[in-house]
């Protein structure tokens, strides 16, 4: 047994990542390393820890075992507690910085709930940052910022502030008939095109690039509306994500109040 269990971070780290996965084909097909590469991390985590991680007696696929899953459940609960510790020895009690990030479709909403937390003296201090969907939910989770804007559900039951604010629809603009499609990152990996020699795509996570395109290069792509206060109001057949605001333990009480009875519809 591995006497020092941080030496084995990296190794357990990529082992959460690719749990979710059901084998090591397709897990390697998200986390950034190749199947034998996760193969080795795995054979050395069961020699290291002395537990079998992946059953291997399927033809086609191994799984994970139950040991496995037991094993993420406990690293991701010492990582979330070890980052709630060091969060709140950085950010001690009389933290005045609240750090947002936010959806670029969302920026001005977000723009009025950091002026709406500056103008009630909540918080003296905000910073204001845009993320694509993926990097945005990693960073929250990850305990780099305090406060969301997303069209990503994010623990509904796990943090002290959670609000459905409303409905965004996604709309395709632009010349539909046009082989440039322009996609933000998340909507790259959401989607499996088929190969088509007619289709060039440009793939970015900035919405005004994006929007650049559209309108000046005959490109085609997916552009958020303004906030929706009920699934009535969009269009036939668009396609509708839902609004989320999402806060942390972090944020003080008098700034929290704010938050949770900030109106995303007014003016």
């Amino acid at each position: 047994m591995n006497k020092e269990p941080l030496a084995l971070a990296w190794e357990m780290n990529v082992l959460s990542k690719c749990l979710p996965f059901p084998n090591l084909s397709v897990a390697s097909e998200h986390v950034g390393l190749s199947q034998p590469q996760i193969s080795r991390i795995v054979k050395r985590l069961e020699e290291k820890l002395q537990l079998e991680l992946l059953d291997r007696q399927s033809r086609r696929h191994s799984h994970w075992t139950p040991s496995a899953i037991r094993l993420v459940e406990e690293f991701e609960s010492l990582s979330r507690d070890f980052q709630d510790r060091l969060h709140a020895l950085q950010h001690r009690s009389d933290q005045t910085r609240i750090r947002i990030g936010t959806l670029e479709g969302l920026n001005e909403l977000a723009s009025r709930l950091a002026h709406e937390l500056l103008d009630s003296h909540a918080t003296e201090n905000i910073e204001l940052n845009i993320y694509d969907l993926n990097e945005l939910t990693e960073h929250f989770l990850g305990g780099d910022i305090d406060l969301v804007l997303s069209s990503r559900e994010t623990g509904r039951r796990k943090f002290p502030i959670w609000r459905q604010l409303g409905y965004q629809t996604l709309d395709f603009r632009g010349d539909v008939s046009s082989e440039i499609v322009v996609e933000s990152p998340s909507e790259d990996k959401s989607v499996r095109r088929l190969e088509e020699s007619s289709q060039k795509v440009l793939v970015s996570n900035s919405l005004v690039l994006r929007k650049f395109w559209i309108e000046h290069f005959g490109a085609r792509g997916r552009v958020p509306s303004a906030l929706l206060k009920h699934k009535s109001q969009a269009p036939k057949g668009s396609r509708l994500e839902p609004v989320y605001l999402v806060g942390s333990a972090q944020i003080k009480s008098a700034a929290r109040d704010i938050i949770m009875d900030f109106d995303a519809f007014k003016k």
